[in-house]
């Protein structure tokens, strides 16, 4: 079987960081990124079913010819953080300052 459906596109990874927290990963984040074609939302995890684990990275398929337009975080404490225009094929290490 061959998954035909997605052809092309870029990644775009995010790592979140918050140092000196008590939750240094931001596990419970959300992160949202607004295009020229729609948005998509990820929310930071580290558990997603029985005895599994996953690694706090953000892993998001921007389709072929979007245009990013803004990267948005939803910090565990509520905050809000924005960075414009994200570059796709990249990873994108943010880290909140206390």
């Amino acid at each position: 079987f061959e998954n035909q459906l997605c052809r092309g596109g870029a990644p775009m990874l995010i790592d979140l960081r918050q140092p000196g927290s008590s939750n240094p990963f931001a596990i419970g984040a959300l992160v949202r990124l607004v295009t020229d074609q729609g948005e998509m939302m990820r929310d930071v995890r580290v558990g997603s079913g029985y005895l599994s684990g996953d690694a706090p990275r953000i892993h998001l398929g921007v389709p072929s010819g979007a245009l990013p337009r803004a990267l948005e975080i939803r910090w565990p404490d509520g905050a809000y953080s924005r960075i414009d225009a994200p570059a796709v094929n990249a990873l994108h290490f943010i880290e909140r300052l206390p």
